[in-house]
């Protein structure tokens, strides 16, 4: 008797999987240890075909998140690169203004006392 196996997908840690076929379509993840029913089938098979389709799906998801990453550090580096170039103009929520209370008696007081 051939053992038939399913490839599944994690809804937590998001890895594709092969189990065994259950009457209760459920499974635990080996990965996180979620319990979770199976809501899709990512293909169905003997041992070796769903090992085999699990190492391409899984390599196929870490070069796109790969691709995504290096877009992301691309765009980064560039808004950095803008901000170094024309200043950051914006004023901080936390920054007070206290350039209306200078008072400008003070500062003639100061020039009558280094003139004099």
């Amino acid at each position: 008797m051939v053992q038939e196996l399913h490839v599944v997908r994690c809804y937590s840690c998001l890895l594709f999987q092969s189990h065994q076929i259950r009457k209760d379509k459920k499974f635990c993840c080996k990965m996180c240890g979620a319990k979770q029913s199976v809501k899709k089938n990512y293909g169905r098979g003997s041992g070796k075909d769903c090992r085999i389709h699990v190492q391409k799906l899984n390599s196929l998801q870490g070069s796109l998140e790969a691709e995504q990453d290096l877009k992301l550090e691309v765009q980064l580096e560039e808004q950095e690169e803008e901000e170094f170039l024309h200043g950051d103009d914006r004023v901080s929520e936390d920054f007070v203004d206290y350039s209306h209370e200078f008072d400008h008696h003070d500062h003639n007081q100061y020039a009558d006392v280094t003139s004099g």
